[in-house]
């Protein structure tokens, strides 16, 4: 009997240490899942706030994509339009090199044509000088011996004067003689006659040579007429070939009365 209670006691005090060894380790286990749960809270607060960070990086990272796409296009577009802008430039400054060249050529041909003319003008005003000296210096029937070179005392002539002496010469016998020589009657001619007229009425006549353009372009001497310094019209201009007074058209740049235009005019004496 004795032995069966002592069986039972220990077997109630295994049971009571079981308990408290279960107890205990429950206990642990509840802590631990406790423990176990606060830390799987805390991952997924942790996880859902990544979340939220990636979704906004991503975001942000779509954002900045954008703005990368926008900025490339910008890029692109000024790319294309500075290389336009270079290749229109390039396209001018080539132009203008070669506007440049023919101007350097055009300049450099005028300035050939320049001198050409000057000596042309030259030669010509030295023919003229000589055929007045040679022409005028002999005179003829109906003048006198007339020397450019000496000091002849002829006077200035009236507006009224001048017009009758210029209208009156004889040009007509001077024409026929050259004519019947085989001669030609230029403007040079006639300049003669109304000059040797003056000299026998004793009245100052002047010879005026005419430059303008022909149709070439080029200058030269090409017409010769006669001018008075009157005493009451000033300087009158007289074209003896035409029988005209040309004082309203010798003027240097306007046109003569032929329509050529005038650009020098050379007076002698």
């Amino acid at each position: 009997m004795k032995k069966g209670k002592v069986f039972i006691i220990i077997i109630l005090v295994i049971f009571f240490l079981a308990s408290i060894y279960l107890g205990q380790a429950l206990n642990g286990s509840l802590d631990r899942e406790v423990a176990l749960s606060s830390e799987l809270e805390e991952s997924q607060n942790s996880l859902r706030e990544a979340e939220r960070d990636f979704i906004k990086l991503n975001q942000s990272s779509k954002g900045v994509k954008r703005d990368f796409i926008e900025l490339k296009e910008e890029f692109n577009n000024f790319k294309i339009e500075t290389t336009a802008d270079i290749q229109e430039k390039d396209k001018d400054l080539r132009e203008k090199e070669i506007e440049f060249k023919k101007t350097k050529l055009e300049l450099a041909s005028t300035k050939v044509l320049i001198n050409f003319d000057k000596l042309l003008l030259e030669s010509q005003e030295r023919y003229y000088k000589n055929r007045l000296l040679e022409e005028f210096g002999k005179g003829d029937e109906v003048g006198f011996a007339r020397d450019l070179t000496a000091e002849v005392q002829l006077r200035n002539p009236t507006y009224a004067e001048a017009m009758e002496l210029a209208r009156g010469a004889d040009y007509r016998n001077a024409k026929t003689k050259k004519l019947q020589e085989g001669k030609g009657f230029v403007c040079m001619d006639y300049v003669e006659v109304l000059d040797n007229a003056g000299q026998e009425a004793g009245i100052q006549v002047g010879v005026a040579n005419l430059i303008w353009r022909l149709e070439d372009d080029e200058w030269k001497i090409h017409h010769t007429i006669n001018y008075f310094d009157t005493t009451d019209k000033g300087r009158i201009f007289f074209d003896p070939m035409y029988s005209i007074e040309a004082t309203d058209y010798v003027e240097e740049g306007k046109p003569y009365l032929t329509g050529n235009l005038i650009k020098e005019i050379i007076l002698y004496p």
